[in-house]
């Protein structure tokens, strides 16, 4: 129970409080021993654990600040949601697969600095292009500025691939795989 105090110059005075649930005209009260819930007719509940606070939609075991549950969905919080299941912003969660979703090719999911430019960080457009500081990407991958392309690694070593490109510090040059070996680029 959350106790309210009232201080004055001759007296403290404590009372005790507790907080009223009012649903169409029926109250409830929520006391300090009492998880708040809310049941929809088709069983989905949404709870407010009584210890901590915790708050579960579509669970009652909230282990989190916020929980939705475990249930899988395409999207299960939506940032931006225009009723229709390709209309939204969201995340989801299916088996193995956390979701980001964008509605259509011509949308983008950018990682931005919130200064006064906007900068773009990166941006994944609708189509797969991914840019690297540039907001408008036209490639599959479209950097503005320079890359770094480092030595060798020993799983690309032991399993290379056709079109895999490293920098060969031992050479100083950059290869290639293709055809079942590194070529030199220069």
């Amino acid at each position: 129970m959350k106790k309210i105090i009232f201080v004055s110059l001759t007296s403290i005075v404590i009372f005790n409080a507790s907080a009223q649930v009012k649903v169409g005209s029926q109250p409830t009260v929520i006391t300090s021993d009492t998880n708040l819930e809310v049941e929809a007719t088709d069983g989905i509940k949404m709870v407010v654990k009584k210890g901590n606070g915790y708050v579960g939609i579509s669970t009652t075991t909230p282990n989190y600040p916020l929980s939705l549950g475990l249930a899988y969905s395409d999207t299960k919080l939506a940032i931006w949601d225009a009723a229709a299941p390709t209309s939204n912003f969201g995340f989801g969660v299916q088996a193995n697969d956390f979701l980001s979703n964008i509605r259509t090719n011509a949308d983008k999911f950018t990682f931005n600095i919130l200064d006064p430019s906007k900068s773009a960080l990166m941006t994944l457009t609708g189509n797969g292009n991914l840019g690297v500081s540039t907001n408008s990407p036209t490639l599959k991958l479209d950097v503005n500025g320079y890359i770094k392309v480092s030595n060798s690694d020993t799983a690309g070593d032991a399993s290379p691939q056709n079109g895999m490109i490293r920098y060969n510090s031992g050479t100083g040059k950059f290869q290639g795989y293709a055809s079942g070996a590194w070529v030199d680029l220069n």
